[in-house]
């Protein structure tokens, strides 16, 4: 674990800083806290699932199976890309042990203070305009311009 850490806070220096540059995401000291160490324990999870997948078997081929299984499903039922309701019940332990998902929630929860879980982008964009999606329109759950 302690051999990783510099690793992964390399690697979450590299992403928030250009980030937090480019896009005008939540400025709060504690939110910005947060959501370092929030993609810490992100970004060591995932380590941490890599590496269980890889002293699970000694065939490649299934290691890389596990590690895609986990983050494609995390990924795709993890409820940012489908909503739970849409989730069909096979795939909805996904939306709860994701690792992925659940920095991810947290992360936009934090950083853009709705989003999604609660309150449609869609609304708080044409409020706040906080994403300058002012220009895109919403048709259900699609976005079109």
């Amino acid at each position: 674990f302690l051999g990783q850490l510099p690793r992964g806070v390399l690697h979450v220096l590299l992403t928030f800083g250009p980030t937090y540059l480019i896009h005008s995401l939540n400025p709060a000291p504690m939110n910005v806290l947060f959501s370092f160490v929030c993609l810490i324990v992100g970004v060591e999870s995932w380590q941490a699932i890599i590496g269980i997948c890889a002293v699970g078997t000694s065939h490649i081929a299934v290691t890389n199976l596990l590690i895609f299984i986990s983050f494609g499903g995390g990924t795709l039922f993890g409820g940012l890309l489908i909503d739970l309701e849409n989730i069909p019940l096979l795939f909805r332990p996904f939306y709860y042990t994701s690792v992925t998902a659940v920095t991810q929630r947290a992360l936009i929860v934090n950083d853009f203070l709705c989003c999604y879980l609660t309150l449609p982008c869609e609304g708080a964009a044409k409020d706040d305009d906080f994403l300058g999606l002012s220009s895109i329109s919403s048709v259900g759950n699609k976005f079109s311009t």
